[in-house]
């Protein structure tokens, strides 16, 4: 089912089109993963289903993705958590890595197909600091090794940043050995409790811009189709490993660049250093991942998300109503019928298209999840009206397909029918229309034989498990 899918490229500021730059067809696409200092919080969760649903929807559009999101297990913050725990580095990374693959796992995300941690990529790491210094893009000061950024012309093209911009903002910390205050770390000397590893530099450990340029590269070649993390990242971080990668390789690094926006709380942007997070475990206590996954698609992934308790029970309600409509055992109880409401045989086919559409168009989900809503709501009426038909059937499998492109599977409070039953179901009521007695009593009693009982009512056929 192959489609042109386009995303904003915040290095081109235009929508384009994704396409494999191997000739093997697969699209290799890197994201920028979680630090392991502390527990993840709302907008890690947000940035994650957002490729997620990006990885769904381009390989439901026929292009598999080599999917790589890293693992910051070396880094600042550790380190000055371990401080604030009195306990070491690897102790913080043994502490808080089993909670975030558990948080992560909950939000329905698919396997990675590669999930590298910077500690188990020194070599790598070290060879490309190596061909910088080689080149004369970076130079060794007192043990530390740093990036020269006029050495690279397109420094700043994918934030907008200008070199002159950035000189008159630059400061030279105490203890820096910088030649401009603009350079950056790629390698830092031994300090007194920090990890350490040998390198043709002395002992040290490796910058946080290097490792994901080290580890994209070992994974998905010099030239990669989509990198991407949360909004913040474009300066500095991902504007250093364009600079270091094209640097290093004299080739072009990522073709499209994806940032999904911020979440906010009170309109300020989340912040740890501010003080003001939302930690996904809370929210996942609160919330079924279909209705977390919901509220995340109900805005578009560039736009400011400002996370409140009353959108939380909407995409409660939402999830609920979905449920309602969609249940093959509740789908005659989903309310009185809106005036006007429109034939799902006759909409299915435009709905569906529509949804399609909006998610070629830079992952258009809320315009996407319309289509849905108005496409189930006409399911739920034509049940109410004269229940379940093998069209209806069809049409409700289309509408859970697109849903699950999204990661979003609604949880149905009496089980759910398996397909055999559900197309049985549809093959009763058209014996009763028929007034084919016989058969609608042989399926009747196949449910009962599975657990299963049907109440015929004025409404149509009524499920239940028994």
């Amino acid at each position: 089912m192959e489609g042109m899918v386009r995303i904003f490229n915040t290095l081109t500021r235009s929508k384009d089109e994704v396409r494999p730059a191997n000739p093997d067809g697969r699209i290799r696409m890197y994201e920028c993963g979680l630090t392991l200092s502390g527990e993840p919080h709302i907008g890690h969760a947000r940035t994650a289903i957002v490729f997620d649903v990006l990885r769904r929807w381009l390989e439901y559009r026929g292009m598999p993705v080599i999917h790589v999101r890293n693992v910051t297990d070396v880094e600042d913050k550790i380190i000055n958590k371990a401080a604030e725990l009195g306990i070491t580095c690897a102790e913080v990374v043994a502490k808080y890595d089993p909670v975030v693959k558990d948080l992560f796992r909950r939000l329905n995300l698919l396997p990675f197909s590669h999930e590298p941690y910077a500690s188990k990529h020194i070599p790598e790491i070290v060879a490309l600091v190596g061909t910088l210094v080689e080149k004369g893009l970076a130079y060794e000061s007192g043990g530390d090794v740093y990036f020269s950024v006029r050495k690279f012309p397109g420094y700043g093209k994918l934030s907008g940043n200008t070199i002159d911009d950035l000189v008159a903002g630059a400061r030279v910390a105490t203890g820096d050995l910088k030649r401009d205050p603009l350079d950056f770390d790629l390698w830092k000397s031994a300090k007194p409790g920090e990890p350490r590893w040998d390198s043709p530099w002395g002992p040290g450990r490796p910058g946080w811009h290097i490792e994901c340029s080290a580890m994209s590269m070992k994974y998905l070649g010099e030239t990669f189709d989509i990198h991407g993390g949360a909004n913040d990242l474009i300066f500095p971080h991902h504007e250093n490993e364009i600079a270091q990668s094209e640097g290093a390789t004299g080739k072009p690094f990522a073709r499209i660049w994806v940032h999904p926006g911020w979440v906010t709380l009170n309109q300020e942007k989340m912040s740890k250093s501010v003080g003001n997070v939302l930690p996904l475990r809370a929210v996942l206590d609160r919330l079924p991942t279909p209705a977390l996954r919901l509220l995340v698609c109900q805005t578009h992934y560039r736009s400011p998300f400002e996370w409140s308790d009353s959108a939380e029970r909407q995409a409660l309600e939402t999830h609920d109503t979905l449920v309602r409509q969609l249940d093959p055992a509740r789908a005659s109880e989903a309310g009185s019928a809106a005036p006007g409401a429109q034939n799902a045989e006759e909409i299915a086919e435009a709905r569906l298209a529509a949804f399609d559409a909006a998610m070629d168009d830079d992952l258009a989900t809320p315009r996407a999840l319309a289509e849905i809503f108005t496409l189930s709501a006409a399911v739920a009426h034509a049940v109410r009206r004269a229940g379940w038909s093998g069209e209806l059937v069809k049409i409700r499998s289309a509408i859970l397909g697109r849903l699950a492109v999204l990661g979003i599977e609604p949880e149905f409070g009496s089980a759910e029918l398996p397909a055999d039953l559900a197309a049985l179901l549809a093959e009763r009521e058209d014996a009763r229309k028929r007034k084919d007695w016989k058969r609608a009593d042989e399926i009747r009693g196949i449910f009962q034989g599975r657990g299963y009982g049907i109440e015929d009512t004025p409404r149509g056929q009524s499920v239940r498990k028994a």
